[in-house]
């Protein structure tokens, strides 16, 4: 028993005092305190990342990485970049795509073809090859992108079905839920060494998809 209330006086004959029951000792050992739930940190906020992918990174890629960021801006939050599944390091990008880039208000300096890393991919909230056999590729060789990994046109088709307007990661999460079919009529050409009307018609399908999804993205 633990005592208190003695209040130092004179003593009385029949003190007053205040009993505490002391918890059984067996009864502590046995149902001991639960440990604190550790939570993982949040993620930081950051800038939703877009990956652009085709075949060498000098044609259709590298032209959606720079057309996106003439269209929304580089102070926008999300970021685009671009690679090749066989690129060429220091390529220059293809004279016919940069003219078009900087016909439609692109910048077209400093292009050069890098070949992907599957790190990168990792990482990327998004990825959007060219082609759906480029889409298979990736798929292949970084599984982990499975859910991220569409081609252009088949997102862009599947995000204008979405109905509300979604957050980007969101919209990415629905649109994996919803497993679009891949159409190959919606595959962008490879205009390379084909001439500037194949230059045109990959600038245009490209400027098509983008006019259409890139609002969606926020």
């Amino acid at each position: 028993m633990v005592l208190t209330g003695y209040d130092g006086r004179r003593a009385d004959p029949r003190p007053s005092l205040t009993l505490i029951e002391a918890p059984p000792r067996r009864a502590i050992l046995e149902e001991p305190a639960p440990e604190p739930t550790v939570r993982p940190a949040p993620k930081a906020p950051g800038r939703f990342r877009v990956v652009y992918v085709c075949a060498a990174n000098i044609c259709r890629s590298a032209y959606a990485e720079r057309r996106s960021q003439a269209l929304v801006g580089r102070r926008g939050w999300v970021r685009f970049t671009s690679a090749g599944t066989d690129g060429i390091a220091a390529q220059p990008m293809d004279r016919l795509m940069a003219a078009e880039l900087m016909a439609r208000g692109g910048d077209a300096s400093g292009v050069f073809g890098v070949r992907y890393r599957p790190e990168d991919l990792r990482t990327a909230d998004l990825v959007l090859p060219m082609t759906d056999q480029q889409r298979l590729r990736l798929l292949d060789e970084v599984p982990a992108c499975h859910g991220r990994v569409f081609t252009l046109g088949q997102f862009t088709r599947a995000a204008a079905e979405a109905g509300r307007r979604l957050r980007a990661g969101d919209l990415v999460e629905w649109v994996a839920q919803q497993r679009p079919a891949p159409d190959p009529s919606e595959d962008v050409p490879d205009p390379y060494h084909r001439g500037e009307a194949a230059a045109h018609e990959a600038a245009q399908i490209i400027d098509d998809y983008l006019m259409d999804l890139l609002p969606r993205l926020g």
